[in-house]
């Protein structure tokens, strides 16, 4: 919801200083929420907390205090050194106990209890962040949708999205518990729709945790929040008590070394009492923060950029950034994203050509399905071909990924298998429907079959893991899950039909034309809508401000970092437009013009935002746009609105 600062006073005393986001400042219930709960979270006083200070509700820009707490976090501490000792734990988890009764004694609900929100100090831990997160949540910066906290650590009742309660944090304390003990979560990893699954509906995996910590972590991991156990409860089930000697030494000696991040001298000095003093430290913060805001979007065009003759759409840049992939000539064609030059081109495909890329996370290996039924994986380094698979020439390839860890529908198998979604030809009628299949190209085999998912006139995508798949049709945009082959969930489109336009690069959001069509012509009845939807919230964000006909992106794709969204229209719409996406509303950024970005098939983004490609019918030219960008700052919670 904002950044965070550390001030230090002429006492030497020090506080963290979390200053609003102006999105957030901008909203009056917000800002309501905001006062409601600052006030309710300086009733919050326990040995486990760490206290509210100060704060100004009714500023430009409304900031909250609280203590510093010198320890790193839970997250980082396990990441660093590993997971705790059983005993460690039961002393952390009486700990937490306390401080979320501290926090529920003032009629607060943590909602987002996480490793992030822990921080471990040499006298034991302190829960943070427990003041705002109901204000956060309640805001219409979030819609009326679900609120879900980190997926990871939430409840079954916050995936679906039913009321809250102090229950709520009982069960995030068991997942914080298994991670500590264990350094992964029980429910796995994955993207958010699969881990908000299985929170809501599978039984959790607790088969490496320690076996006297069982009892306390199945307690609170139950499904139904009657049966999980009171904060009481949670302490008689630790049967400890407090020890100045509960963390490692080395964490100890991290806690003692701590240095602050900011100090007086480079942001400012508190004049008074913490209490009372911070007016004159916000006043040089918010100059750092503020100072990208006041900055109005360009309209101007960046240079004319690199011509790469004989390359056509597909396009898709290489995680590392360093190479970007194309069709052409019935080749993949792999081009050096600084000078324009031709590195390799990668042979196999039939005359037809590629129809869908994608790299593994790594940037070694590129997969391809073609227009004939095949897919094929190549060795980005070497040129060598390591797997291939037909289909069958009747059958579709609609969509080819890599698995970034363990994938469900894989008997065995890890990170880096290669996947393809193939549409199966219909068994009569334009639009009856038909079914999908995933194949494991790595082993060259079929490994499950999605039944009657859709027809010809959808469009389907994997998210970057390849654990669920995205289909978009009419009437509705379908989640499914790869490893069962369930539907997730349907989001109901406005107009009768969807089609995909970009996925981000972490799977969150997800952008789609919608619109109504005329049944005899295919012709639009109205003008389509653009609109972008949170996937792991599962709730439509915002829409791009597209209101010229002319002018509706018939493709767009997402920088990695999720900063800007570019999209391009079909003629008479003449150029590529870049748009800021860390607004809660995406604002147009820029343009540019030129023979590719006219009549465009295809537009891609480096995974920094800084390079552009667009494709025509017979050139892709390639830009940089690094000084369109540069004054976007990188989202700190993600494009649109926090997380």
């Amino acid at each position: 919801m904002g950044r965070v600062y550390l001030a230090t006073g002429p006492d030497g005393e020090q506080v963290a200083v979390k200053v609003v986001r102006p999105d957030f400042a901008d909203d009056t219930e917000f800002r309501l929420r905001f006062r409601h709960e600052v006030a309710a979270a300086r009733r919050v006083h326990g040995r486990f907390t760490a206290e509210v200070v100060a704060a100004d509700v009714d500023g430009e820009r409304p900031w909250l205090a609280t203590e510093y707490v010198p320890g790193p976090s839970l997250r980082d501490a396990v990441a660093e050194r590993g997971p705790m000792p059983p005993d460690a734990v039961l002393l952390l988890a009486a700990g937490l106990a306390e401080a979320l009764r501290a926090v529920h004694d003032a009629g607060l609900v943590h909602r987002d209890l996480k490793p992030g929100n822990v921080l471990l100090a040499d006298d034991g831990a302190r829960v943070i962040d427990f003041g705002i997160a109901r204000a956060a949540d309640d805001t219409n910066l979030t819609t009326t949708g679900v609120h879900i906290g980190s997926p990871r650590f939430t409840a079954p009742e916050q995936a679906v999205g039913r009321p809250v309660s102090a229950a709520t944090d009982v069960f995030s304390l068991g997942m914080v518990l298994a991670f500590a003990a264990t350094g992964r979560t029980p429910f796995g990893d994955g993207d958010a729709h699969i881990l908000l699954y299985r929170v809501a509906h599978e039984p959790p995996d607790l088969s490496d945790l320690p076996r006297e910590l069982h009892p306390l972590v199945t307690a609170c991991l139950a499904k139904d929040p009657a049966k999980r156990p009171t904060l009481d409860e949670v302490v008689r089930l630790c049967g400890v008590t407090g020890s100045e000697d509960w963390l490692a030494e080395a964490i100890t000696e991290r806690v003692r070394d701590r240095l602050p991040v900011w100090s007086a001298d480079t942001i400012g000095t508190v004049r008074s009492r913490r209490r009372h003093g911070l007016a004159a430290l916000l006043a040089v913060a918010l100059v750092i923060v503020l100072s990208w805001s006041d900055r109005g979007p360009t309209a101007t065009n960046p240079r004319a950029g690199l011509v790469l003759s004989g390359a056509s759409a597909p396009l898709v840049f290489s995680p590392d950034g360093k190479v970007l992939a194309t069709a052409g000539d019935g080749a993949v064609r792999l081009w050096d994203t600084a000078t324009g030059s031709l590195v390799r081109e990668l042979r196999g495909l039939s005359p037809a050509g590629a129809g869908y890329l994608a790299f593994r996370q790594d940037s070694r290996f590129l997969i391809a399905g073609d227009l004939g039924g095949h897919v094929l994986v190549w060795d980005v380094a070497t040129g060598r071909r390591t797997a291939s698979v037909a289909v069958g020439g009747q059958n579709s390839v609609v969509a080819v990924g890599f698995t970034t860890h363990m994938h469900a529908a894989l008997a065995s198998g890890t990170a880096g298998r290669a996947l393809a979604l193939v549409l199966l030809a219909p068994g009569s009628g334009p639009t009856s429907p038909q079914n999908l299949e995933m194949w494991d190209v790595t082993a060259g085999k079929r490994l499950v079959t999605f039944s009657q998912v859709g027809n010809r006139g959808h469009q389907y995508t994997f998210t970057p893991d390849a654990h669920v798949v995205v289909v978009a049709g009419s009437h509705a945009v379908t989640l499914w899950d790869a490893g069962n082959q369930r539907q997730i969930t349907s989001l109901a489109v406005e107009g009768g039909e969807s089609w995909i336009l970009a996925l981000s690069g972490d799977g969150q959001f997800l952008v789609t034309g919608e619109a109504s069509l005329d049944d005899r012509t295919g012709d639009l009845t109205v003008n389509p809508l653009v609109m972008i939807r949170d996937l792991v919230n599962l709730r439509r964000v915002t829409m791009l401000p597209v209101t010229d006909h002319a002018k509706v992106p018939e493709v767009a794709a997402f920088s990695q970092d999720g900063r800007v969204i570019a999209t391009t229209a079909e003629p008479p719409g003449d150029y590529v437009a870049l748009w800021d996406a860390t607004r809660p509303a995406p604002v147009p950024l820029a343009t540019v013009a030129g023979p590719a970005a006219r009549a465009a098939s295809d537009v891609a983004l480096s995974p920094d935002g800084r390079r552009l490609a667009a494709s025509s019918d017979s050139e892709v030219r390639l830009w940089d746009i690094s000084a369109r960008v540069a004054d976007v700052p990188a989202p700190a919670a993600g494009p649109f609105a926090p997380r």
